[in-house]
């Protein structure tokens, strides 16, 4: 391996391990990668504090788009049983809302 590969390794590790504990310390360390993923792609789409996104919108996201359906879906309820992600009130369909805060456990 050459030393530039060694070097890039040694920063991705760093920022790997750093992504882990800002995780843990905001409460997010429990949750599996599929599980974060789409709720950093649903934090993403939202344009503002409250605004009512669809699964869709959270689908397409970078994050979220090579997750597979069914993990992707799992995934999905869980935030919502989590309540890291609401569903929004006032649509027949359905819409998420992101909350501005992490619950506390």
């Amino acid at each position: 391996m050459s030393k530039k590969n060694t070097n890039a390794l040694s920063v991705l590790y760093e920022l790997r391990r750093m992504m882990r504990k800002m995780e843990q310390d905001v409460g997010l360390g429990e949750l599996s990668n599929a599980e974060l993923d789409v709720l950093l792609a649903a934090h993403a789409v939202t344009k503002g504090l409250g605004e009512a996104i669809t699964s869709e919108q959270i689908r397409r996201h970078d994050l979220a788009s090579d997750i597979a359906p069914a993990t992707y879906h799992r995934a999905l309820r869980s935030l919502l049983a989590r309540g890291l992600i609401d569903k929004a009130n006032g649509y027949k369909t359905s819409r998420y809302v992101v909350p501005g805060d992490l619950p506390t456990t």
